[in-house]
């Protein structure tokens, strides 16, 4: 996971803002469904704020917020409280994990818990319908989603693939946004 767990809260990349134990973030919407989960759920001031004057702007995915320190701050607090706890978990296993499975894993017969642990990160930081895992089916001369071991490929070798692709793209991103670190 990225950051610091639960209360981890960036903006400076293309998320605008990036939340949570999984980043959930305002460009692409999850850090709304997380945020409308929590204000359901919860009765705390610092919900009843959130609510009140960022809900309807965290759905509507106000770039301005990116500059919004009450809202940072916020944020941060409300990850103290097992109720956006279990909304962030909610949301990760819904939108990810769970999709992950039947769109990539379950297809192709993916089952190791390493491959299961990639599958699932690159389905959280490119998201579910990445293209990466077609992508090395393409490169080792596989049907694209055809079930490791029946085409031939067993899942290691797709695995390997996909990690290699997956390497490419962060060392491109490296040097077109001179992030070294990247790489």
């Amino acid at each position: 996971f990225e950051g610091k767990g639960y209360p981890t809260y960036q903006n400076f990349d293309s998320g605008i803002v990036s939340y949570g134990r999984f980043q959930f973030t305002l460009a692409a919407g999850s850090l709304g469904t997380v945020c409308r989960r929590y204000c359901e759920r919860s009765l705390t001031p610092t919900a009843d704020e959130v609510r009140t004057n960022y809900l309807a702007r965290i759905l509507a995915r106000d770039s301005q917020l990116r500059q919004d320190t009450r809202l940072r701050d916020l944020l941060i607090a409300a990850a103290e409280e097992d109720v956006m706890k279990q909304s962030q978990n909610e949301v990760a296993t819904e939108g990810f994990w769970d999709r992950m499975l039947a769109l990539s894993a379950r297809p192709r017969n993916i089952q190791l818990p390493l491959s299961l642990a990639m599958l699932f990160d690159i389905a959280v930081n490119f998201g579910v319908m990445h293209g990466l895992l077609t992508r090395a089916e393409d490169e080792l001369g596989v049907p694209q989603r055809s079930r490791v071991n029946d085409n031939g490929v067993s899942e290691q070798q797709i695995i390997v693939q996909l990690a290699d692709i997956r390497k490419r793209s962060h060392d491109r991103q490296a040097e077109r946004d001179k992030l070294p670190g990247l790489k």
